[in-house]
């Protein structure tokens, strides 16, 4: 996987300073919501605890994809948080999604715990699914700067 510091991951321009989580953190989570976090994940929690990337959109599947930040792993329940993700998507999405980042509407990134891959679940298009990688790694290894953006 890529240095994670060439994605630039930011909170509003500035740098994030959301605590990194904890080994506890991460057991707690996993215990709770009965899943196992990737360590690509784990290592991207663990650089940043969420934010937006400057890196953020790839292609696939003939189409551009953005995301526009990355959810942290907290305590607490608030929108932004994995906790959040996995309690209010699993109903739609099933036991084997696990929501790490949203785009610009919305749609949640998530990784198919299944087979690895990465997915967004498009909601203004009847919960369609489209595969946009086929791992957490290969997602992080094609973000680059959307050109059009800048």
């Amino acid at each position: 996987m890529r240095n994670l510091s060439e994605l630039n991951i930011n909170d509003g321009g500035s740098v994030v300073t959301r605590a990194r989580p904890t080994d506890g953190e991460f057991a707690s989570f996993e215990a709770r919501y009965k899943v196992t976090i990737p360590e690509e994940l784990r290592a991207l929690l663990r650089h940043s605890n969420g934010g937006c990337p400057e890196l953020d959109s790839l292609e696939a599947n003939g189409q551009s994809w953005s995301i526009n930040h990355f959810l942290h792993l907290a305590e607490g329940e608030g929108t932004d948080t994995l906790a959040y993700a996995r309690t209010h998507w699993r109903p739609i999405l099933g036991a084997n999604a696990l929501v790490f980042g949203e785009d610009g509407g919305g749609n949640p990134f998530f990784i198919d715990l299944a087979d690895g891959a990465v997915n967004i679940c498009l909601h203004d298009e009847e919960m369609k699914i489209v595969r946009i990688a086929t791992s957490f790694e290969a997602f992080i290894d094609r973000l680059q700067i959307d050109e059009e953006m800048i």
